[in-house]
């Protein structure tokens, strides 16, 4: 009897351990809370984003909207206006700081160098753009055609270099020659990065470049590659080709980021889309998931997030309703 209580207690006290480990775990996974800091208005008003009322619609019912925005490390926000051709800048209180016009035609990419300056991909005539931070033009960069979708391309602007995708823009050494702007126009190439050279392209601080490997139907998995040492994997389970899983960046700590879209309600029940912000360490252990992210079918074309070095998370989302930008932050305990 004696022995039955000893094992019944043992056991018993086995099963709080491992509960309690379970609980330590799960209490160590980070929380994020979320904050809407723009919420606008489509119009033609100082503050309102511009919306095409011609075309086609997508999936949430919006023809054209911003696709692009960029965040500096004050949390000064710029969202490129694609239908006024404007770069508009907001506080992160919300208040329009100022506008300019920039060349742009529909569609593009956008993103801040170290020093503040606003590059643009104007993917549709195959240049670059530059602008100081109060908008005036310093030069354009023409790049000419390559053998993908210029106007898809992601612009990272980094050390005094430029890369679209992962090609980096080679400026020519023909001189150039004055715009009608006041800029200076460069004519350039597009040189495939070597294996060492990809990584820069990744994250502010990263030493990795992480390829997609599609395992199967309902798995995706991503292999983290160093420069130098072993790489690892981590692996995303998924239904069907509508689920997606997307590599972001990583933040000033080393820490990774993934989007992930899933699909939820299969076998005929009423479908919907969840999207989360997976957050992982530098050696791929789950820390957060960050969400559910408002939709915006739309805007997941191009850049709708931006992670910083302290891993906030900033969202673009746009509706009928008009577009919204959304931090994610970890909550302080």
């Amino acid at each position: 009897m004696r022995r039955q209580l000893f094992v019944s207690g043992a056991l018993a006290v086995a099963i709080a351990l491992i509960m309690a480990v379970g609980s330590t775990a799960q209490a160590e996974m980070e929380q994020y809370e979320s904050q809407v800091l723009l919420d606008l208005s489509w119009g033609d008003g100082p503050s309102d984003m511009g919306y095409a009322k011609d075309g086609p619609e997508d999936a949430e019912g919006l023809r054209c909207g911003p696709v692009a925005f960029d965040v500096d490390k004050d949390g000064t926000i710029y969202i490129m206006d694609t239908v006024h051709h404007l770069v508009k800048v907001f506080a992160r209180t919300g208040r329009l700081l100022r506008s300019f016009p920039v060349e742009m035609q529909w569609d593009g990419s956008i993103c801040l160098d170290e020093e503040g300056n606003v590059w643009l991909n104007d993917g549709n005539r195959y240049a670059v753009r530059k602008y100081a931070p109060d908008g005036t033009p310093i030069e354009s960069i023409e790049y000419g055609p390559g053998p993908d979708r210029a106007v898809e391309l992601g612009i990272t602007a980094r050390g005094g270099e430029i890369y679209l995708g992962v090609s980096k823009v080679v400026v020519g050494r023909a001189k150039a020659v004055a715009g009608k702007r006041g800029e200076r126009i460069y004519k350039a190439t597009r040189e495939s990065l070597s294996r060492e050279e990809q990584p820069r392209l990744i994250g502010r601080t990263s030493k990795r470049r992480y390829k997609e490997i599609l395992d199967s139907g309902d798995r995706i998995t991503y292999v983290a590659e160093p420069v130098h040492g072993n790489s690892k994997r981590i692996s995303f389970d998924v239904k069907g080709y509508r689920d997606v899983v997307i590599f972001q960046s990583e933040d000033g700590y080393g820490n990774v980021y993934f989007y992930v879209s899933l699909y939820q309600g299969y076998r005929g029940k009423s479908e919907g889309r969840v999207r989360y912000i997976y957050k992982y360490s530098p050696d791929l252990k789950l820390l957060a998931k960050a969400g559910p992210l408002l939709t915006g079918n739309y805007t997941e074309r191009k850049k709708f997030l931006v992670i910083d070095d302290a891993g906030s998370i900033y969202h673009l989302a746009t509706s009928k309703a008009g577009v919204k930008v959304v931090k994610w932050s970890p909550r302080s305990e």
